[in-house]
């Protein structure tokens, strides 16, 4: 669906992109020990993953920092 809608919006100087985060600890997760063991065991890296980090991609991800990028599906995780 990325790669088609990129498709069809990059006639109009449009980029289309997907990030499907992983788990993300939140206040509302973060003294679940039952959903933070799973997703440790189901991460490569240590799930530290703030929220932060995943606006700071998108903000570079829309920036003039990253052009002609369009189509893709970042997984961070």
């Amino acid at each position: 669906m990325t790669k088609a809608l990129a498709l069809e919006m990059g006639k109009h100087n449009v980029a289309v992109n997907a990030i499907c985060p992983g788990f993300i600890v939140t206040d509302l997760n973060r003294h679940n020990g039952e959903k933070v063991l799973i997703a440790e065991k189901k991460s490569v890296l240590p799930i530290r993953f703030a929220l932060d980090d995943i606006i700071s991609f998108i903000t570079m991800l829309s920036s003039d920092m990253i052009n002609g990028v369009s189509g893709r599906v970042f997984n961070l995780d």
